[in-house]
């Protein structure tokens, strides 16, 4: 399955979205493990289902939930094996806004 990126009008759209919006889209459980584990580490959706036990086709959804709303970015890159030769994956990584938001929503549930 072929994911699109994010469209020009989908990343304008994200930048109307007030902060509770970013705030409420960043509070779903399964999106905040999201947030927290990328922004310790840049990584990619089969990296993140390891990590996380969480459904690849659940964590492709929320990566484009957070993607769309401007939260997180991605950029291909290749992952290499010892053994074979390098794949090309999807890194997802937190952009400002979403580490602003994070802290926002960690201090809010401290």
């Amino acid at each position: 399955m072929v994911r699109k990126m994010a469209t020009e009008s989908e990343i304008k759209g994200a930048r109307s979205m007030t902060e509770s919006d970013l705030v409420y889209t960043a509070m779903h459980p399964t999106r905040l493990e999201i947030l927290t584990r990328i922004e310790a580490k840049p990584s990619y959706a089969s990296k993140l289902e390891e990590l996380t036990a969480i459904d690849r086709k659940i964590l492709s959804f929320h990566l484009s939930v957070l993607e769309r709303a401007g939260l997180a970015v991605s950029e291909f890159g290749l992952k290499n094996h010892p053994e074979k030769r390098p794949v090309a994956v999807r890194y997802y990584k937190l952009t400002p806004k979403g580490k602003e938001i994070l802290d926002r929503v960690r201090y809010a549930l401290k």
